[in-house]
């Protein structure tokens, strides 16, 4: 049984690290590393969207990440969050859309459902 088979015997909990993802390069993502990940998606220049295996117990979670690009720090937003994908930003201090060249590490801890 693969790693990744193993994330469905696995509950989720609020309150909890529910998933993180460590990838390489940018644009044509590679998955280096991740818990309850089952792809990533390139939907635009610094866009990238995580799909999660299991569902998250709530849309309302936290999420952090770090990228570089060119020896650059990014900013990444996940702005838009549901219990089956996270869809992460990656900008410039210019606030200029661009993919990571070093790639990104990112987690998301959960909420309790219904509370915001």
């Amino acid at each position: 049984m693969s790693r990744r088979d193993l994330t469905s015997a696995f509950n989720l909990y609020p309150n909890q690290i529910n998933g993180w993802i460590e990838t390489s390069g940018g644009g044509a993502w590679t998955i280096d590393a991740s818990f309850n990940v089952t792809s990533v998606t390139d939907t635009g220049a610094g866009n990238m969207t995580v799909n999660w295996t299991r569902a998250l117990p709530s849309a309302n979670y936290v999420v952090t990440a770090l990228a570089e690009a060119s020896a650059v720090d990014l900013f990444v937003s996940g702005r838009t969050k549901t219990t089956t994908t996270t869809n992460l930003f990656f900008l410039t201090v210019a606030d200029a859309a661009t993919d990571p060249t070093e790639g990104m590490s990112a987690m998301v801890v959960s909420g309790y459902p219904g509370v915001g």
